[in-house]
Parts: structure tokens; sequence; C-alpha cells
């Protein structure tokens, strides 16, 4: 060993970069293939999940407020909506709410009901709070400063991990966030591919199970007590959709249904979380507990919830859904059934990742012309015209021949809030087995005007251009 001077010390070494094994190299590629599956085939683990929002609220200083947990969209709704009728019918309209409580006689509503009395049990609710109603029960929204808490760590965990990763390692990594596209350039993932929590974080929750809940609430009660029920909500529930000139004209007890739901809050991902946890799971890596909880708290959100909203005096929370079909875009989709299941009962429907109704994939028979009609989502109208049949649509709805000639026949049906439907029908030259000739029908834009032209454009070609000899 070298001789040193007085008060020198020797030059400790730097500790070896970590490098993967083959069995971390699969287990990595293991891990991206299930990242983004959102079905569970077990129930969430309340303990722990308690244990994760805990620790995740006193992160930013708060004790967890009491937790109102749901099994599905349904019960999200129907559970919010008596916990709302509970607050403002507190004081002087106790008796209409136990007249309403008498008059549930649908064993789902009657369940719901016992189960919020059971997950309440003990939690102090507002005494004529309906003045700031819905603020009043819930308190200040405190997801964002949550999330933002979280990121930090995420970026922390970041800067240390790559001082202790060799840099096949960190490529390694990086890869399960990327993709080669057409051109071999690597392109992030989530910006590339239309994955479930995309779809659901920008859909409103009443969009995935239908406007009926207002109905079947209602239908039960008798004549007085609905009279009695759209006064007090006239009365206490806020007009809040004028704030975002939203319509405001609905029936009263419809406003009571959205007092306290808006958007669905899926646990997601921020950047680079994916190849952090599986450092922290699988990799012998250092980091602080300050840093690798919270990050895992998340990830326990993410593996166990479909929906949490932090809020300072509850917190609300959704169960994962027991089933989940997938394209191979990573849409929701299912041609033949619910795209998307929860334990509530909750039975979600879904084409190429465009929630539709049930009748678009389990009754086909029930679509009307009236129903494609005054669809207003354009993506949902297309499929319901796509399950219908164009043929029998434009029949049924009255579109109007614009021309014919020898490459097929033009029809145009004008829709409201859409662009025209304008549809070629052309036959196919090949006979068939019996004799006959099969139709096909083609959409095109709006703009043409011509059989040819549209034939034409089926083929990429202009007008001008399209001199089939024969046509094929």
């Amino acid at each position: 060993m070298p001789e040193t001077s007085l008060g020198e010390q020797p030059e400790a070494e730097a500790p070896a970069l970590i490098e993967l094994t083959l069995e971390q190299v699969r287990e990595l590629d293991q891990l991206q293939s299930q990242w983004h599956q959102v079905a569970r085939d077990r129930p969430a683990n309340k303990v722990r999940v308690k244990e994760a929002l805990s620790r995740l609220y006193k992160m930013i200083g708060i004790d967890m407020p009491a937790v109102l947990w749901f099994e599905g969209p349904r019960q999200l709704v129907t559970m919010n909506t008596l916990l709302a009728l509970r607050v403002i019918a507190s004081g002087t309209h106790t008796d209409l709410l136990n007249q309403i409580r008498t008059e549930l006689k649908d064993p789902g509503w009657y369940q719901d009901w016992q189960n919020l009395d059971q997950q309440l049990e003990g939690v102090a609710l507002p005494e004529n709070g309906a003045a700031e109603f819905p603020n009043s029960l819930r308190g200040a929204d405190v997801s964002t400063e949550i999330s933002t808490k979280f990121i930090i760590k995420i970026v922390e965990a970041g800067e240390k991990l790559a001082k202790q990763l060799s840099l096949p390692a960190k490529l390694k990594l990086r890869q399960v966030l990327r993709h080669a596209d057409g051109n071999d350039n690597l392109l992030r993932r989530r910006e590339t591919t239309p994955l479930i929590v995309t779809q659901f974080g920008l859909i409103q929750l009443r969009a995935l199970i239908g406007d009926g809940l207002t109905k079947e609430f209602t239908e039960q009660l008798m004549p007085e007590t609905q009279k009695a029920l759209n006064s007090l909500c006239s009365e206490k529930v806020p007009a809040t959709r004028a704030l975002f000139g939203l319509a405001v004209n609905q029936e009263p007890v419809a406003k009571l249904f959205e007092s306290l739901n808006d958007r669905l809050n899926v646990p997601t991902w921020a950047n680079d979380l994916q190849p952090i946890v599986f450092a922290i799971r699988h990799l012998p890596v250092v980091l602080p507990e300050e840093i690798t909880e919270p990050i895992m708290d998340w990830v326990t959100l993410k593996e166990d919830l479909f929906h949490v909203q932090f809020f300072e005096k509850l917190c609300i929370v959704c169960d994962a859904p027991d089933k989940a079909m997938l394209n191979e875009r990573n849409q929701l989709h299912n041609d033949s059934g619910p795209a998307m299941t929860f334990r509530d009962g909750c039975k979600i429907y879904a084409w190429n990742g465009v929630v539709v109704p049930s009748t678009a994939v389990d009754a086909i028979e029930e679509i009307t012309v009236e129903q494609i009609e005054k669809e207003a989502n354009v993506e949902v109208r297309r499929i319901l015209i796509q399950q219908y049949g164009m043929a029998r649509y434009l029949e049924d709805s009255g579109a109007r021949k614009i021309d014919e000639d020898e490459y097929g026949v033009l029809y145009r049906k004008t829709l409201p809030h859409d662009e025209p439907v304008v549809v070629v029908r052309v036959v196919n030259p090949t006979t068939e087995p019996d004799g006959t000739n099969k139709f096909y029908f083609l959409r095109v834009p709006p703009y043409i005007t011509s059989a040819r032209s549209a034939v034409a454009w089926t083929f990429e070609m202009s007008e001008q251009d399209y001199q089939p000899a024969k046509q094929s």
C-alpha cells in the first residue's frame, strides 16, 4: 500500500455501477407488458390502500380523512348522490330523508344506502351545511398538491439512480418508455399509444354509465315525495354547471346527481415512474425511504384503484375493474359484450376506445334511426350507423340519391351537428355462387358530388385520372 503523508486519507474506490442480469431483463420485459393492465382478478387490498393514502396525506401535512370506498362507477354515482341527499336534507328535512329511504325498494339502491351508512358510521357530516354545498361536505380538493409532491419524489429518485446505474442499464430502462417508429426513431409510448388511463382520464363519469340513474331513482318515489325532493334540490343544490357554460335547465334532482362528480381521476403514472419502480423492486439501488415510500404508495393506488380523489374532509376511491378487454392498440374494445366490468355490477361497452351504449354491442336490433340522429357524440354516432348497417340506414333515414352512373350510386344524408354522410354504392363484379353480385357501401368525403369521383377517391385518384378498363 503506498505511503501517505500525515493527515492524508487513501482515496475511496467508487462503488461499482449496477448492471442488469439476464433474469432482470426478463423481469423488465414482463413489467412492461403488464404495466397498463387495469383489470384485477381480486378485490383491492383495503388495508394496504388505506395505509398508502394515509402516508400520501401526511406528505402534505394533513391527517387522512374518512375514506369512502366504491366497487365501481355506478356506486360512485349512486352512493355519492345518497350522501349529498343526506347532507342537504339534514335538520328540517329529516322526515323527507326517512320517507325517501322507505320508498327506495330497488335492492341495488337499498344496498347502496346500507353500504353508505356502514362507511359513514362515526363520521361527522356537516349540519345544515348546504349553503356552501358540496365544499362543506368534502373540503378543498388537494389532489394536485399530493400529485405534485409525488412528481418531485420521482425527479429526486431519477437523479439518485442516474449515479448508481451503468450506461447499458440506463438505456435498457429507458426503452420501457419508448418504441421505435417506422424510421427507427424512439418515441415515448405514452405519447403515441392510446392507453386506458388516457381514455378515462378525459371522460365524464356519467358518460360511462348513462343518464338513466336519475329516472331510476325518482321513479321509485311517490308523487308527493318527488315533489318535495324537487323543491329541496331547487333550493339547496347550486347550478354549478352554469360556471362552465353548460346547460342548467335539467330537472332539479338531476343536479343532485352531478353535485359531487365530474371527471374520473384515474391513478396514472408520471414520466419515468415505470423504470424507477422496477429499479426499486428488482435492483440493489440505495434510495432514502422518504423518496421510495411515496412512490410505492402511488403504485399501490395504481394497482388497486380505478379512481381516487383527495379532499380535505373525504377521500373518494373506486375499485379497479375485474375485467378489461383491449385491442392491439391498448384501447378498450369488445365487439361481443362489455369491454369492462366492475364488482358493483357496472358494465362499460367500448368500440376501439370509444365508450358506446350497450345497444351498440349487445342489442344491435334495438338501435333506431332516432337514436342515431339524437346521438351528440360524433364517434358514437358513426359506430351506431356501422352496427345498424349502412345500406339499411340510408334507406330508413331517407338519404337522398345525388348521382348515379356506371360506376355506382352516390347518396347523401344530412346529420345534425356533424358533416353529412356521403356514401357510394358499388357492385362487386365477381358473381357469387348463387348468381348474384354483392353491393358495397363506401363512405367518402362530403364535398364529393359524383359517383365516379367517389369511386376514384377510394383509389386515391382524381376523377380525371380514374379511367378503369374494367371495374375490379
